[in-house]
């Protein structure tokens, strides 16, 4: 059961090897191949090197001219404009250092459902294991989109990062817990 005419797809932030960029773009393969219209939009500084190879992996999946639109870098209002027609942050980073994603947690903000490696602290911001990957492979990332989308649990999953976001990771919930832990250090 597909829920919408098309799903878009999203990745913004360093567009390198470490992120795993070419399997975003298998991905969206999966996708199509299963009968979804969807579009993948990257933002994001890029090497020319990596950028060709990254478009030949698109001709390599035979995607359909226009699915795969990269951006370049820009800025957040250009980012915050795409992110509300976005439905998944597809983030299957493998960077060694990966901590708390910007990207993530930006991306939540606006609602748009994360799939994640588990890389990171990427569980622990997502806030529920069903949005996390087991191992890093186009289908088990295809597979968690396909999921949500045949359950029709979108709309749940939106409004599950969204809220999580406001409730963990605002400047005034960082703020009271900074205080919590100064607090807790000097009443010792």
């Amino acid at each position: 059961m597909i829920n919408r005419e098309c799903i878009n797809l999203i990745y913004f932030g360093r567009i390198t090897e470490s992120k795993n960029i070419e399997l975003i773009i298998k991905v969206l393969s999966v996708l199509i191949d299963n009968g979804y219209k969807a579009t993948l939009g990257l933002i994001g500084g890029c090497s020319e090197t990596y950028r060709q190879r990254l478009l030949a992996c698109k001709r390599e999946m035979h995607l359909p001219s226009g699915s795969v639109i990269f951006h370049g870098k820009k800025t957040f209002d250009f980012i915050a404009s795409k992110l509300g027609s976005a439905h998944y942050f597809v983030f299957p980073s493998e960077e060694k250092k990966e901590g708390h994603s910007n990207s993530l947690t930006e991306a939540m903000a606006f609602g748009v459902v994360p799939i994640v490696s588990p890389a990171g602290f990427n569980k622990s911001i997502c806030g529920d294991g069903r949005l996390v990957v087991s191992e890093i492979s186009e289908m088990q990332f295809a597979n968690k989109i396909m999921e949500i989308e045949s359950s029709g649990k979108w709309d749940y999953f939106s409004h599950f990062v969204y809220n999580r976001v406001i409730a963990n990771f605002t400047e005034v919930q960082a703020l009271e817990s900074l205080k919590l832990v100064t607090n807790a250090l000097y009443s010792e």
